[in-house]
């Protein structure tokens, strides 16, 4: 039988969160790069690169929009999400694999 692990979210996404609010308003390409944002509190962190291919779907004019668009956004270490008992996700061994 599995065991069966708690854990709670301190962020909103798998991909952070606003330190501020543990909310995120989106997520814009600038190229390769995946940024999150959150408009309230003028935020933003970067998820990685090439994570996902929506990027290779959008032109550099839509690009510099989204950099002109975050451009005065702090950027910030997101929120992430932990277990219950405080280990961080990497962390995780279950029965000894992980």
């Amino acid at each position: 039988m599995a065991t069966i692990l708690p854990f709670r979210r301190r962020g909103a996404s798998r991909y952070g969160s606003c330190p501020s609010c543990a909310r995120s308003t989106g997520m814009l390409n600038i190229g390769k790069a995946h940024w999150r944002f959150c408009e309230r509190h003028r935020t933003k962190w970067l998820v990685g690169y090439s994570l996902f291919s929506d990027w290779l779907n959008e032109t550099p004019a839509i690009w510099l929009g989204n950099s002109r668009h975050l451009a005065d956004f702090r950027e910030v270490k997101p929120l992430d999400w932990q277990w219950l008992d405080g280990t961080d996700k990497d962390e995780l061994r279950v029965g000894g694999v992980g």
